[in-house]
């Protein structure tokens, strides 16, 4: 909930998409944005943008319609067709493409849902369709440090469970005589002595750390 509600304090005014799936987007939209941050929704000077991210689009996108809906309130167009208040609207970026499009907006005129609910977002899916999920590959925030603590941080969607991600600070170790190599463990608060072979790459916006192409070829032999 604090993450939602960091986004409405840290942009006011204008138009701002909010991934809203982390653990359950029919629960943030019911009971997050349709409830307890209600009011900051309809007195900002902007457009929310709920974007839901996972499980079959022409069903999430119609149940977060109806609860939207519900809890915000629609009018009817000229043709018939309900549009949300104007404070709020969705975008469904995930799992994008012509044929799934379609879909979708078959699935909304059934539903008496306007086209301008929704906006689309869509890259790879339009060209070769070769992305990080051909691969199931994406990285995620595990874990955040926050007054000398560290908290877990991990997504499992209700909508695709495929999508859980790891929590935690990780260690990873390399293994002799294992099948793939390489194993990942949760590093507790007791006293760890494996060594890691995480190699910090990236922070606060600067590479620390380049390989070429032969490199990556020579750690990747035993994976």
């Amino acid at each position: 909930m604090n993450m939602l509600k960091n986004m409405l304090d840290k942009y006011p005014e204008g138009l701002v998409a909010v991934v809203s799936d982390s653990y359950n987007i029919f629960n943030a939209c019911e009971t997050i944005w349709g409830t307890i941050l209600k009011d900051k929704v309809l007195n900002r000077n902007g457009v929310l943008v709920v974007r839901p991210d996972s499980g079959d689009p022409s069903a999430v996108v119609v149940k977060v319609l109806e609860i939207l809906g519900e809890k915000f309130g629609y009018d009817r167009n000229k043709k018939g067709y309900k549009v949300l208040n104007p404070k709020i609207r969705v975008i469904q970026g995930d799992g994008c493409n012509y044929e799934m499009c379609n879909r979708v907006l078959k699935t909304l005129k059934e539903c008496e849902w306007s086209a301008d609910n929704l906006a689309f977002g869509m890259g790879g899916a339009l060209l070769q369709n070769l992305n990080r999920d051909t691969q199931s590959f994406a990285f995620k925030c595990s874990a955040i440090k926050k007054d000398d603590e560290w908290f877990q941080v991990s997504k499992c969607p209700v909508g695709d469970l495929s999508k859980i991600s790891k929590g935690g600070r990780l260690k990873l170790q390399l293994l002799e005589n294992a099948a793939h190599g390489y194993s990942y463990h949760t590093v507790s608060n007791h006293v760890d002595t494996a060594k890691d072979e995480l190699v910090e790459v990236f922070r606060d916006g600067r590479i620390l750390k380049e390989y070429s192409f032969d490199e990556i070829r020579e750690r990747a032999k035993i994976i």
